[in-house]
């Protein structure tokens, strides 16, 4: 709704171009928060950088951890080990890797997974006891999980607002 002209004497088209027009409260609310919401999308896909590079930092890092440690070399818990990947039809070679950095034996990378094993366990078990947790690290390699894992993981990144999202991994 226009008000008066700036100059009511007189009559030209420059008094229509140049009428004040009130601004309700309203619409410059309504402007505030268009002008916020490109920033939002920014802000999700800062975040969202950031936990990725500090995810694949943390797994370089471990992975030139693991790069120092010794192999396997027991030739019977070796044997019992081919054993279990013939029977679990594994064709890819898995190393086997002694370390300290794992409280139970764990599989870590997805082109070239390593049978991480805690050098406190080594002669703890009985052959039918590494014949068992082969078999069962093992079906993780031959089911993929290692490829679910880190698809959730970047899933996870995706949606690190979601509480619903973090709620899941973690019944998982």
């Amino acid at each position: 709704i226009p008000l008066a002209p700036n100059n009511p004497g007189t009559k030209s088209a420059s008094n229509s171009i140049n009428q004040h027009v009130p601004i309700s409260k309203a619409s410059s609310v309504k402007t505030a928060f268009l002008l916020k919401v490109p920033v939002l999308p920014l802000i999700w896909l800062g975040v969202v950088l950031l936990l990725a590079i500090r995810w694949i930092r943390a797994n370089r890092q471990f992975h030139s951890l693991i790069l120092n440690e010794n192999q396997l070399h027991d030739s019977d818990i070796l044997n019992v080990f081919e054993e279990c990947c013939s029977q679990c039809r594994i064709h890819r070679k898995i190393q086997l890797i002694l370390t300290d950095r794992v409280e139970s034996p764990a599989l870590f990378g997805i082109l070239r997974p390593k049978l991480l094993i805690p050098e406190k366990m080594i002669s703890r078990f009985s052959e039918e006891e590494w014949k068992m947790i082969f078999l069962h690290e093992l079906t993780h390699v031959r089911r993929g999980d290692l490829w679910i894992h880190a698809v959730t993981s970047v899933l996870l990144l995706l949606h690190s607002f979601n509480p619903l999202t973090s709620y899941a991994a973690r019944r998982m």
